[in-house]
């Protein structure tokens, strides 16, 4: 049986990869809502409540002030340990004596409690950092056993309140920020052990199964938290239609630091061929990072006789489907992908109102409630991970929506500033979603012009940032793109011109220009060619992955420590459209969350839509095929290449010609324009890689050609003129 897995191998792997956690140290903040962060008055009118800043001390004659801070603590898990706390506040101003304080435990909900309980709550609660002098600026209060204590209890309702009490009768006060103060927000840093269970990696099935071979399901596990605790685990394998194995097992804990490959009970390959999809769920109550906690790959049931296909590299999935407006994609055209469910959301562009969402699990398009409004040039949507999709719309309008996942709807939110150029949403626009300080953050680039602008989620308002730098030209045209490194950078590249800047989240400015992507390549006769629309980029493992666009075939890498850029496998030309495509307006870019998968649009007014397998990681290095090294705007870079001769066909045998120097057999699969199989043949390689095909039988028409072999997968065009 093919793909056997070895057991003792895998396991030694998994534990190389494999890395103990320890304690974790998360920042929980204050919600941007009322009363989570304020001060209460104790004057001769009595006790009164107010928002946001924080105020504690006296003022003459007898009007006395205490603060407060009210933390969201739900994304601690309920079955954490925490192990140590300390209380984060910004002072902005205080007196001369400065006030003494205490951190205090308030055992009210400062939202909704009345002034004289809030006052009695901060002044009577639990000391839990003691007397303490600040200056301005930062200050910490590590908080004492009780405090910890006091966290650990408070988990399983979400929520913990201190109180700043100033305790003596001086005439002292001290002024600190609130919730509203963006980076300067209250907050409370807590160091815990947790359970972390994790997929690693769905060993088998993989690659190709005869079949009614029999394998049985391996799924790597390993614990990343610092708690062992008991768990199941799911694997489904399905085919898109219908579900074809569910297996759940009931298994124990694995110790802290370490691995497990898991074996289900064997399953029989069915006897229908083609793709299957096989996916593992991981359930643990409260795991402290549920994202890893799901895994699918992909892999193929093949006749007796299978048909060799790589395991990595690019492949066209199901096209974009004709419900709804049936037009290709078109300019607007936009992907995102929400990391919690690992759906693809979709709009088709070009002035429509579809939106659709891919599960890449069951590899099925779903129509979804339409855009409320047309989706124009310039459109561009991202996901929160939190179950909202954020969209402009685009068309030189400057409507700014948000989809609800889970609510099927559409809201319209603030509009997009017009900024200091005073122009609407057109070309040269992306946005990408940061979280920062316990905030969400949408930061656009608009285009034409130079315009960076940030839209804080909470607080549901713009702020308009440093103009992106003007380089050559001040205009950022169409295919300019802005992508998030998950850190602190932010990488945006500018078209036509071809300039790259990196932009520094911590500290709200434009900082570096960095080598764009390349104008020329060798992979192909193409002449100099700039980026143009269509070009969108995503951020994976450390480095960009950057289509380029304007109808050109191009995929490029950017390392950005080496600061070089790797032209990879290009987007094949060849798809269900059979024609000569390649990438242009409407194309977009998403990268998967639970898999090493990227998901792309063609676009150029095609319904194709491709998934990109990244290789192994060991070929990702300076001496792989594909690779080049960059001096000025001049590549070096090798593909393999696939032609036919002659072509159109004529005789009854046409030549191969491919650039695989390999002696040996290879199988070729020609497919007619509706996507059948019209004739396979097995051929043998000569040493300059040409091979003979005998053609008898086909009618006249445009062929898709597959030349399949050990290692290596091309794909050409072939017209019959018989």
């Amino acid at each position: 049986m093919k793909n056997a897995v070895d057991l003792r191998i895998v396991l030694v792997l998994v534990g190389f990869l494999t890395l103990a956690r320890g304690v974790e140290v998360r920042d929980l903040y204050p919600r941007h809502d009322n009363y989570w962060s304020g001060r209460v008055m104790n004057g001769k009118r009595g006790f009164s409540k107010h928002n946001a800043d924080m105020m504690y001390g006296k003022d003459p004659p007898d009007d006395k002030w205490q603060g407060w801070t009210k933390v969201d603590i739900a994304d601690i898990p309920d079955n954490a340990t925490i192990t140590q706390a300390s209380f984060f506040y910004y002072v902005v101003s205080q007196s001369e004596p400065a006030p003494h304080t205490y951190v205090t435990l308030v055992a009210e909900d400062p939202v909704s409690a009345e002034p004289d309980a809030l006052w009695n709550g901060i002044v009577s609660g639990t000391v839990v950092a003691p007397d303490f002098v600040s200056d301005r600026g930062w200050v910490e209060r590590v908080l004492s056993a009780d405090g910890v204590h006091a966290i650990q209890s408070a988990l399983s309702r979400d929520w913990i309140a201190f109180g700043l009490f100033k305790w003596d009768e001086t005439e002292s006060k001290g002024h600190a920020k609130g919730y509203e103060a963006e980076k300067f927000r209250p907050y409370l840093r807590v160091t815990f052990a947790a359970a972390n269970m994790a997929i690693d990696a769905i060993i088998a099935p993989a690659g190709e199964l005869e079949s009614d071979s029999v394998i049985a399901p391996v799924v790597a596990v390993s614990n990343k938290g610092d708690l062992e605790l008991s768990f199941s685990l799911t694997v489904t394998i399905g085919d898109g239609a219908a579900e074809l194995y569910h297996r759940t097992l009931e298994l124990d804990a694995v110790p802290v630091g370490e691995s497990r490959a898991v074996t289900f009970p064997e399953w029989t390959a069915d006897p229908a061929g083609g793709e299957r999809i096989v996916t593992a769920t991981l359930d643990l109550a409260h795991d402290a990072d549920p994202l890893d906690n799901y895994a699918v790959s992909w892999f193929t049931v093949v006749p007796s006789a299978p048909k060799p296909r790589p395991y990595w590299g690019w492949e066209e999935v199901r096209p974009l489907p004709l419900t709804g407006t049936p037009k290709p994609v078109r300019a607007g055209a936009w992907l995102a992908v929400d990391e919690t469910n690992g759906i693809v959301y979709a709009a088709r562009g070009g002035k429509t109102t579809d939106f659709f969402a891919y599960n890449p699990a069951t590899g099925q398009w779903q129509a979804l409630a339409p855009v409320p409004g047309r989706v124009g040039q310039g459109a561009r949507g991202v996901s929160d991970g939190k179950g909202s999709v954020f969209m402009v719309l685009g068309g030189g309008t400057q409507e700014f929506w948000r989809y609800s996942i889970s609510q099927n709807n559409w809201e319209r939110l603030p509009d997009v500033p017009l900024g200091p150029s005073e122009k609407k949403v057109k070309t040269g626009t992306d946005l990408v979603h940061v979280e920062q300080y316990g905030l969400d953050y949408i930061y656009l680039l608009k285009g034409p012009k130079q315009n960076f602008l940030r839209y804080n989620v909470q607080a549901r308002t713009w702020a308009t940032l440093d103009n992106a730098p003007a380089g050559t030209s001040a205009k950022w045209k169409q295919g300019s793109w802005l992508t998030y490194d998950s850190g602190s950078k932010l990488y945006a590249h500018k078209a036509p011109t071809h300039e790259m800047w990196v932009y520094d989240l911590n500290t709200d400015t434009w900082t570096a220009q960095i080598p764009p992507i390349p104008y020329a390549t060798q992979s192909t006769n193409y002449r100099r060619k700039r980026i143009k629309e269509g070009a969108s980029a995503v951020w994976r493992e450390g480095a960009i992955y950057s289509l380029k666009s304007g109808k050109t075939d191009q995929f490029w890498r950017f390392d950005p420590v080496a600061g070089i850029w790797n032209e990879q496998e290009p987007l094949p030309v060849f798809g269900t459209t059979l024609k000569d495509v390649k990438v242009g307006q409407g194309s977009d870019m998403i990268s998967y969350p639970f898999s090493r998968v990227l998901y792309a649009f063609k676009g150029n007014k095609t319904f194709e839509f491709w998934r990109y397998t990244m290789p192994p990681r060991e070929t990702l290095k300076p001496n792989q095929e594909a690779q080049a090294t960059m001096a000025g705007s001049h590549t070096s870079v090798r593909f393999r290449t696939l032609s036919i001769c002659p072509n159109p066909v004529v005789s009854r045998v046409a030549t191969i010609q491919s650039s695989v120097m390999t002696l040996g057999t290879a199988r070729v699969t020609v497919f007619d324009a509706t996507g059948q199989i019209a004739l396979s043949r097995v051929v043998e390689l000569k040493q300059n890689g040409e091979a003979s095909l005998d053609v008898n039988g086909l009618s006249t028409g445009t062929y898709c050609v597959c030349l399949d072999g050990p290692g290596f997968s091309l794909t050409g065009r072939m017209v019959v003129a018989k």
